[in-house]
């Protein structure tokens, strides 16, 4: 995604093996085997991760990052950082537990916003599934996919929230022809754009 300035870009990035060290032990900041969010100033020719420490960056996956209006990074992640709380009394995330989908394969990913130096990240959504995808829309609201898998219905739909997690709700596809709706884009003329594939067997 690129910043509303045009000055620079935020990606996700997971480092493998092969790229140790240059990539692993990025500017000395230990080995990380999650995904993690970085940030390239196009103009100063610099790169960094926007979560630096990296045992808060390995508590989650971390991709889908968008920048919010306000300079913050909305992001898609399975650290889940305000649902588990340390049985100790510590802060929320502290455990670094992440539960898996419903058909326990894989860690969810959900919603989460945090500060753009990686400081103050909390999770805004909450799904058995993944939500995916996120885009800001011109009313400053949050668009994304979120798979929507209850008793027959198994899709993903087109949703959207508010920064701070309220007025959550759908916005298109949930009773719609089709199947899976990702990577939804808002066009200039406030009409939704969107990718239409099936959920498997593609």
């Amino acid at each position: 995604e690129v910043s509303y300035d045009g000055r620079k870009i935020l990606f996700a990035m997971r480092c493998s093996a092969q790229s140790a060290p240059q990539c692993y032990n990025y500017q000395g900041l230990g080995n990380d085997f999650s995904w993690n969010i970085w940030e390239l100033d196009i103009q100063a020719r610099t790169m960094r991760k926007a979560i630096a420490d990296p045992a808060i960056a390995a508590r989650g996956d971390d991709v889908d990052p968008a920048y919010l209006p306000d300079g913050r990074i909305v992001f898609s992640s399975s650290r889940q950082s305000t649902r588990i709380q340390d049985p100790a009394g510590g802060t929320p995330g502290a455990v670094g537990y992440r539960y898996t989908d419903e058909y326990e394969r894989e860690p969810v990913t959900v919603l989460h916003v945090m500060n753009n130096d990686g400081s103050n990240v909390t999770q805004i959504s909450f799904n058995q599934s993944h939500d995916r995808n996120p885009v800001v829309l011109s009313t400053g609201e949050i668009m994304y996919s979120r798979w929507d898998h209850v008793g027959g219905r198994n899709q993903f739909s087109i949703f959207k929230i508010n920064p701070d997690g309220s007025d959550f709700f759908v916005l298109y596809g949930a009773h719609s022809p089709g199947n899976s709706y990702l990577h939804p884009r808002e066009m200039p003329d406030g009409r939704v754009i969107s990718t239409l594939m099936p959920l498997s067997g593609t």
